[in-house]
């Protein structure tokens, strides 16, 4: 097959010889005809820049060139951006080039759906077409305009004016850049003086004038994030969530690999139909482990907050989960929308705008109000966040479903199973109507956007989970309240696990199946359906047996003390792994190389990193806002605790 393409590319260039789309041969060849039609200003630098200068041969190494490879799928080689611009004799820009082929009518040429920039229209297991479109990056003059560029280069070498950059066509520093740098520049000044105060206070053993005078001390809140010990906690929770989250993360520098040049793309290609890949491209089932979770903990902190005569404040908790969510995603929509344009440069840093800042422009209304899941699921400001959307929305019709369960258990266990069943059929549905494929990567070739926008971010095809969660919850709560634990024999608990495990591995790898043959309708629409329950089922066997004592050493690690801190971190892991692992790749000047090794080895990096900044991040949006929540609620909380007979309110 490799030597298919190196032929194929030959054959789409007959009569015309390689020095025709190298550098130095355009500018060598550039008829006298040619050089009068362009701009006065472009003609003037040209002339300027003979093959004796050394400006014209530094502007030849900075171009790319055709790249070795190709056959697995080099097709963007990037040159050198940076010794572009460093040019000091003559001022240049450095422009990415759309390379044109039009291959044979036949060839099995295979190539990697996903990135499009080899396009294919494959009938059984040959191609009937396949137009071959790949960039090089040139060097060229900056006084010469695409019109003149578009002359001086042959036919099927094409530039776009929106793919050049000079040393000044950075982002200049705008209105919303200055407001947000001033907002930032203030919360930190407040975090620094409250952190002076808190030390102060500490070193003179003295009571701070109120609470909120310390809510922004690093110092406090520091301590708070890094203590270890609570009995009350269900410790297996953590480690849960911890575990998870690290897996979420792996799974989007994975993903980060596909935005950029690689000089393998042909190797993903081949990876991602590997039986190996599974716990990568399976990966998404990891989000359906937070919605179990989500569900389980809001039943149980429920039912332990009534016991204790709280009145429940339906205005109030909506209120308390809004202000712990906002701050610490209104922060990274603000850095999105007006500052992460400014955080690099590079050939592909452009991208940062198309995937990261343009939609928080545009949506950033929808990601405070939890919503772009609907709203704007093409588009979503702070990628990530289309969970947040998912979680808030099955939070707001949660107090119906937990005053049901709390009052008429029996009915609440029908409701959520018929609302369940609901979820499961209208998914099932959804992916026979639009053909969509079990796994989110056997949709890459079509049907991402709709798999995307009907199934994988709406509420009602992803609350099965949760749902799940909620009726666990409440059976453990039960069961722990009346001292009840249930006695399994070492029989049941071992068909357990393995019927758990099974069913894990089930979710993971049956999708290899489906996305390696041909595509079944019937199959496929069936996987999409039973997955995620199917997974949520089995996550919550380990949460039930490692609750009631019967985990061994697999509760006995998931309820690792360093775990405890970890958890604290995940949500701002969240918030910002995304963001900084695809700016890292959109910094790059050469083409990456894609390999389990190499993505492993920017896991542990980037995961670093990460929590380096969620550290900082959970400092100063979300420990000060808990501080501050507390203060502001003292007297509603009075209130709440004096009046214990009306245990529900709607005001």
């Amino acid at each position: 097959m490799k030597y298919i393409i190196i032929a194929l590319l030959l054959s789409v260039i007959p009569n015309k010889s390689c020095s025709e789309i190298t550098y130095e041969g355009i500018l060598t060849n550039i008829s006298t005809k040619a050089r009068e039609m362009l701009s006065p200003e472009c003609q003037k630098d040209l002339s300027r820049t003979t093959i004796l200068t050394t400006t014209y041969w530094l502007m030849v190494d900075a171009s790319s060139r055709i790249p070795s490879g190709i056959a697995k799928g080099n097709i963007m080689p990037m040159g050198n951006y940076d010794e572009c611009l460093e040019i000091q004799e003559v001022e240049t820009k450095f422009c990415q080039a759309s390379i044109n082929l039009d291959s044979p009518s036949e060839t099995d040429w295979k190539i990697a759906p996903p990135h499009k920039r080899i396009k294919t229209e494959v009938v059984g297991v040959n191609f009937k077409s396949a137009d071959i479109s790949f960039g090089l990056y040139y060097c060229v003059l900056k006084s010469c305009n695409t019109q003149d560029l578009n002359i001086i280069f042959p036919g099927f070498v094409r530039f776009d004016d929106s793919q050049c950059w000079a040393k000044d066509s950075g982002p200049k520093l705008d209105a919303l850049a200055i407001v947000a740098i001033v907002i930032f520049a203030l919360i930190a000044l407040i975090t620094l003086i409250s952190t002076i105060y808190d030390i102060y206070l500490n070193y003179r053993n003295l009571d701070p004038i109120c609470s909120s005078a310390i809510a922004f001390s690093l110092y406090s809140n520091g301590k708070k994030i890094f203590h270890l010990g609570n009995s009350q906690q269900l410790l297996c929770l953590n480690g849960i969530k911890s575990l998870s989250m690290l897996w979420v993360v792996l799974g989007h520098v994975y993903m980060a690999y596909v935005f950029v040049p690689l000089d393998n793309y042909l190797d993903v290609y081949n990876w991602i139909e590997s039986t190996y890949s599974q716990y990568i491209t399976g990966a998404t089932v990891s989000v359906d482990t937070f919605f179990v979770v989500g569900g389980f903990l809001t039943i149980y902190t429920f039912q332990a907050t009534m016991d204790k005569g709280v009145t429940f404040n339906v205005p109030l908790y909506y209120f308390h989960r809004y202000l712990r969510l906002t701050p610490a995603v209104a922060a990274m929509v603000l850095a999105h929308a007006a500052l992460f344009n400014y955080f690099g440069s590079g050939p592909v840093w452009q991208r940062t705008d198309t995937f990261l800042t343009k939609a928080c422009k545009e949506y950033w209304w929808s990601a405070l109000l939890y919503v772009q899941n609907y709203a704007n699921p093409e588009g979503t400001c702070v990628p990530q966040s289309w969970y947040l959307s998912v979680d808030m929305q099955l939070f707001l019709i949660s107090p119906a479903i937990l005053i049901l369960m709390r009052q008429w258990p029996f009915w609440g266990y029908l409701f959520l199973s018929v609302a369940s069943l609901a979820s499961i059929i209208g998914s099932f549905l959804l992916g026979w109507f639009y053909e969509l494929g079990g796994q989110l990567t056997a949709n890459v070739n079509g049907n991402l956007t709709d798999f995307m926008k009907y199934y994988y971010m709406p509420t009602h095809t992803r609350m099965v989970p949760y749902l799940f969660g909620i009726m666990l919850g409440y059976a453990i709560y039960s069961l722990k309240t009346n001292k009840r634990k249930p006695h399994l024999n070492m029989i049941v608990v071992s068909c357990g696990w393995i019927l758990s495990l099974a069913l894990m591995a089930t979710c993971l790898y049956a999708g290899q199946t489906l996305q390696t043959t041909e595509y079944n309708r019937l199959e496929n629409s069936f996987f999409i359906a039973l997955m995620r329950p199917a997974w949520a089922i089995a996550i919550c066997w380990v949460i039930f047996t490692c609750v009631m004592e019967y985990g061994g050493p697999i509760n006995t690690f998931l309820s690792c003390s360093l775990f405890q801190i970890s958890s604290r971190l995940c949500y701002s892991i969240y918030i910002v792994h995304y963001s900084f692992i695809f700016m890292t790749n959109f910094s790059t000047r050469s083409p990456l190389h894609f390999s389990d090794y190499y993505a492993f080895h920017k896991f542990w990096g980037d995961l670093a990193f990460t929590i380096g900044i969620a550290v900082v991040w959970t400092l100063i949006f979300e420990c000060p806002v808990i501080v501050l929540e507390k203060t502001l609620l003292k007297r509603t909380d009075s209130k709440n605790k004096t009046n214990k007979q009306n245990k529900f309110s709607l005001v």
